[in-house]
């Protein structure tokens, strides 16, 4: 309708009338653009909130995790040291419980970093929505440094290998089967894992020394348990480096959407 105007306005002449309607249609075109675009930053600031939201629950499974993984390595290493001041008595003294300690030492739990909102709302291109500029930052770098940190986290030392292949496969599995991981879940689903506080493995005295015999045998052994010992410290200081970047990231998130 408003194009057969024109034409009868450039018909006539009417140069005047034809400037009008071409303003009124420029103008209505913008006016639409501008409220599609309104509305289109009223959703994605919406979007915003709901990523901000998700994100702090990530959080909130992260510290959780941190926590259950550095408490998990803390014990590990308890084992380690424990192990390693065993090498140093008599053969006559070790048992058992040095059988276990060897054994848990090498024990690791994996615990990958809780990211699903934050790579979603930067895919969507949405995170520029999440809190303020410095806020945004500062998730970013939480995230980068949690990626950094793999390279601690990842690496697993000789030990493990070493220990598991040199102890009889009858007392590693009696350790496996008596001290295996400890499993639990929280209200909202997640896995936590530890170790168990005391166990004993049910074998005999005789195949305990046997096994006892074997494992000190292994070439440079307080070598290897000083090495898995050095990288459980790193492990676990990282840990608490992850743990407190987290924590206080999520606490200045406060509970509601920015």
């Amino acid at each position: 309708m408003k194009l057969g105007r024109i034409r009868e306005h450039v018909a006539a002449h009417n140069w005047f009338a034809v400037g009008v309607d071409l303003c009124i249609v420029v103008l209505g075109v913008f006016l639409g653009m501008q409220v599609n675009n309104w509305n289109q930053d009223r959703l994605d600031r919406q979007q915003g909130g709901v990523y901000y939201q998700r994100i702090a629950g990530d959080l909130d499974t992260d510290i959780i995790a941190w926590q259950t993984s550095m408490d998990y390595y803390t014990s590990v290493q308890s084992h380690a040291k424990a192990a390693l001041a065993a090498l140093k008595q008599p053969h006559a003294d070790l048992g058992e419980q040095f059988l276990i300690d060897a054994y848990q030492a090498t024990q690791i739990a994996p615990r990958p970093v809780a990211r699903g909102a934050y790579d979603e709302a930067v895919s969507r291109g949405v995170f520029i929505y999440v809190g303020d500029v410095r806020l945004r930052d500062r998730i970013t770098n939480y995230y980068l440094l949690a990626n950094g940190l793999g390279v601690i986290f990842d690496p697993i030392t000789p030990y493990r290998e070493r220990m598991r292949r040199q102890m009889p496969y009858e007392a590693s599995a009696a350790v496996m089967a008596h001290c295996s991981d400890v499993f639990s879940t929280t209200e909202g689903g997640m896995v936590l894992i530890a170790l168990p506080d005391a166990c004993h493995t049910g074998l005999s005295a005789a195949d305990i020394s046997r096994a006892v015999a074997q494992v000190r045998a292994a070439p440079d052994l307080m070598l290897d348990l000083n090495r898995q010992i050095s990288d459980l410290e790193q492990k676990i200081a990282s840990f608490h480096l992850i743990l407190d970047t987290a924590r206080t990231l999520r606490h200045d998130m406060g509970s509601a959407p920015r």
